[in-house]
């Protein structure tokens, strides 16, 4: 059922826009996807679709090609029939509507969009959320090379003789599960370079390429006011979780009791869903020894959450605090307290 949309000749548009999709990857993420082979799967329902990396399925959806998504951003003013549906990318609740009803349904307020777009942003958001996976010793090395044809020594100083490909690795794939782009390889190496001499532990390593490109970060999540919208833990928080964290040669993890695991989880997803109410990305500040740790266990349980270290935060970003996290009392909303540039809070 799905397969005039991947036929070029009836004027399926999936292929050509996995291409563009690719291009802007590489673009915006700094690495180059392998290519994405589209196979018909008689095992599926004729609506039905999988993706898989590597073989295992990543996710699934289901889309009907005779008609178009219809998703109410929340001010929908005069609702039409469809059929109810789950957008697959982000789980909204959406209609799946005819055709002659678009016009309708975009003046009532609904956000239409075609099945092909629907499949290209599962896509897409499942490439972001696992591109750590898309790269391996071949992938890195091609990326190497380009660096060493520029910047020949920045590469001969540091692999292999000061940290092999597989910490280099190992790092580059730290950095894209935390949606962090890898385009400017050769600041990273440069920065992988200068943290070498003082540990080689990959959380670590992480932690000062971060700090190099904490502008870069930190810009994708300034709003249009030029402000940072955040939550911060509050110091008795911070001072609480601090004994928590496990450190070895290798890793680093936030493992604390279930009392303290669930009332932090509670404060997070609240603080997560009060900041995307208020039209934010789910930014959360926390104090450098803790922000690796705690992005790690977030992670685990709310996968739109972003750790950001105090040590990231550029001079000239204004930071608005919205929401105080706790773990002795439920998430309290902030008014918004703005720090001034250059401001810092909390610990080390």
């Amino acid at each position: 059922g799905l397969l005039p949309l991947v036929d070029t000749r009836e004027g399926g548009e999936v292929v050509a826009r996995i291409e563009r999709l690719r291009k802007n990857f590489a673009r915006e993420m700094g690495i180059i996807l392998p290519p994405v082979h589209i196979k018909d799967n008689l095992e599926l329902a004729p609506s039905e679709y999988r993706l898989l990396i590597h073989g295992v399925e990543a996710a699934k959806g289901s889309v009907m090609s005779d008609r178009l998504l219809a998703m109410d951003p929340g001010d929908v003013r005069d609702p039409v029939q469809g059929i109810e549906t789950v957008e697959p990318a982000f789980g909204l609740p959406a209609l799946w509507i005819r055709g002659g009803d678009k016009a309708r349904a975009e003046l009532a307020g609904y956000t239409v969009v075609e099945p092909a777009a629907v499949i290209i942003t599962h896509l897409s958001e499942i490439l972001q959320r696992d591109c750590e996976q898309l790269i391996g010793r071949e992938e890195l090395q091609q990326l190497i090379e380009v660096v060493a044809r520029r910047r020949p020594r920045v590469v001969d100083e540091l692999i292999p003789n000061v940290l092999t490909h597989a910490h280099v690795l190992a790092v580059i794939r730290a950095l894209l599960a935390e949606r962090v782009s890898v385009r400017d390889l050769s600041s990273i190496l440069e920065s992988l370079s200068d943290a070498s001499r003082y540990g080689k532990a990959v959380p670590f390593l992480v932690d000062q390429v971060r700090e190099r490109m904490g502008g870069a970060i930190v810009q994708s999540f300034v709003g249009p006011d030029d402000q940072l919208h955040v939550a911060m833990l509050d110091a008795a928080t911070e001072d609480a979780l601090r004994p928590f964290v496990v450190r070895n040669e290798a890793e680093v993890n936030l493992a604390p009791d279930l009392p303290t695991a669930q009332g932090l989880l509670a404060q997070l997803q609240t603080a997560v869903s009060r900041l995307h109410d208020l039209g934010y990305p789910a930014v959360l500040i926390a104090p450098t020894d803790l922000r690796f740790p705690l992005w790690r266990f977030a992670t685990r349980f709310i996968s739109q959450v972003h750790v950001i270290g105090q040590n990231e935060l550029p001079p000239r970003v204004k930071v608005a605090t919205e929401f105080t996290v706790s773990t002795a009392r439920r998430a309290t909303r902030r008014g918004p307290a703005t720090m001034a540039p250059g401001t810092r809070r909390g610990g080390a």
